[in-house]
């Protein structure tokens, strides 16, 4: 679990991933490459792999977007395909607040393309 206010976004309201020291501190959620983001308000988690072939992605900071270095996809910061190789949004995982905390159901990860009103569903606002 991490709490929300791991997730942090910039002064302009763009999303920035977890800081680094916090995302480790999570050793599931890193093990599985999953990434718990902040952006307009709201928090997504979802996969690091790019859904093409399951490279990692990287974030670019410059203009607020992951991006696949091998197929050139690239995704905003709320797993939508923005461009670049022509592939799917990156899975989003359940989230569950209680209280402070925030819990990603790792067994609950949707598909844009095959459950999209759960993959729409799968945020929370903050």
């Amino acid at each position: 679990m991490c709490t929300h206010d791991d997730a942090t976004s910039t002064a302009d309201g763009a999303a920035a991933p977890l800081d680094r020291r916090a995302f480790l501190r999570n050793s599931a959620l890193f093990a599985v490459g999953v990434l718990v983001v902040r952006a307009h308000s709201k928090l997504y988690a979802f996969s690091l792999e790019c859904p093409h072939r399951g490279r990692l992605l990287e974030w670019q900071p410059g203009g607020s977007q992951f991006y696949c270095p091998r197929h050139k996809a690239r995704f905003s910061t709320d797993g939508a395909n923005i461009g670049g190789r022509r592939t799917s949004a990156l899975d989003r995982y359940a989230l569950r607040r209680d209280g402070a905390k925030v819990t990603v159901s790792l067994d609950l990860a949707f598909s844009a393309t095959d459950s999209p009103a759960e993959w729409n569903a799968a945020a929370l606002s903050v």
